[in-house]
């Protein structure tokens, strides 16, 4: 995301993305720009496999590498300095 200018987003969207990549060292460098690049009350959506729900198939492709679970992900996200916002689909708890 270098070239995009910082603050000028209202939304940074991510699907099936962070699992495929090698370190969580990477993955906090991918949360860091995304908050570089969000205006103030931006949103940073991130879709992906919940490795806790996903774990049977999550090793069947051979491009993933990074296991991500709800918590492992919410916080990252907050050490990069995200404010956590997220629902477990097809429970009935959210946090």
């Amino acid at each position: 995301m270098a070239p995009i200018a910082n603050e000028t987003k209202d939304i940074v969207f991510t699907s099936n993305f962070l699992e495929h990549l090698a370190t969580k060292t990477e993955c906090n460098k991918v949360f860091s720009e995304a908050l570089r690049v969000l205006r103030a009350g931006g949103k940073f959506t991130v879709l992906g496999p919940n490795i806790k729900y996903a774990y049977r198939k999550y090793w069947d492709y051979l491009d993933h590498y990074l296991p991500l679970l709800h918590l492992s992900l919410a916080e990252g996200l907050s050490s990069c300095g995200f404010r956590v916002r997220y629902k477990l689909r097809n429970s009935s708890h959210s946090q």
